[in-house]
C-alpha cells in the first residue's frame, strides 16, 4: 500500500537533488574567469556584489549591437546608482582588437567590456545572437533573459515604434523591488559563432 509517508520517502530524495544541481549549476557561474578588454583578468565571482548584473553579448560588426550602443550607455546611467551593473561580453575569437577598440571607441560604450574567447558564459548562459541581454542576481539566478526591446520583430525587420522594453521594465522592476513581469523573450539578431 502506498502511504503520504512512502510517497515522501521518494520524492524527498529527488527534491533534493534537483535542488543541489540547480545551485550547483548557479555557483559554476562564479567560477568562469574572462578577460577585460585591456586583457586584465577579470573574476565572475566579483557579480555576487552586484545587486544585479546585466550581460549584454556584442559583436563589433553587427548592425543590431552598433544600433542599441545608444540604448545600453542610457541604461548603463539610469541604473548604475541602483546597484546594478552593466558587462559588454564579446563571444568567441572571430574579432581582432582593432575592430573592437574601434567598434567601443566610435560608440563610446560605457559597460565595462569583456572577453569570452573560449564561449564558456555564452555557453553557460546560452547566449545564441548579439545583442542578447541577460540579467543575473547575485545568487546567480537569471532573472530575464532574451531582447532589449521588441524593436526587431525578424531578422532585418524593425518596428517604427518601440512598444515593449524587456530590459529596462526587468531593471525597473529590480530596482523597485518588485516582480519582473516578462522572464524571457526570444533575442533576434547576428548569430554568435
Amino acid at each position: 500500500m502506498i502511504t503520504t509517508r512512502s510517497v515522501t520517502k521518494f520524492l524527498l530524495p529527488l527534491f533534493l537533488l534537483a535542488c543541489s544541481a540547480d545551485h550547483t549549476k548557479k555557483s559554476e557561474l562564479f567560477t568562469i574567469n574572462l578577460k577585460t578588454t585591456e586583457s586584465v583578468e577579470f573574476s565572475l565571482q566579483q557579480l555576487t556584489a552586484n545587486k544585479a548584473s546585466v550581460f549584454i553579448f556584442l559583436s563589433p560588426d553587427c548592425p543590431m549591437c552598433q544600433n542599441y550602443s545608444l540604448t545600453l550607455n542610457q541604461l548603463f546611467d539610469k541604473y548604475k546608482t541602483d546597484g546594478v551593473k552593466f558587462y559588454g561580453v564579446f563571444p568567441g575569437k572571430n574579432f581582432d582588437q582593432s575592430e573592437i577598440e574601434t567598434y567601443i571607441k566610435t560608440y563610446d560604450l560605457k559597460p565595462d567590456l569583456l572577453m569570452d574567447e573560449d564561449k564558456h558564459l555564452s555557453t553557460f548562459l546560452g547566449a545564441k545572437v548579439t545583442p542578447e541581454a541577460f540579467v543575473i542576481d547575485r545568487m546567480g539566478n537569471i532573472l530575464y533573459k532574451g531582447s532589449i526591446d521588441n524593436w526587431m520583430y525578424e531578422p532585418g525587420q524593425k518596428r517604427t515604434l518601440i512598444t515593449e522594453h524587456y530590459l529596462e521594465d526587468a531593471l525597473q522592476a529590480i530596482a523597485s523591488n518588485t516582480s519582473i513581469k516578462t522572464i524571457s523573450t526570444e533575442a533576434k539578431g547576428c548569430l554568435i559563432e
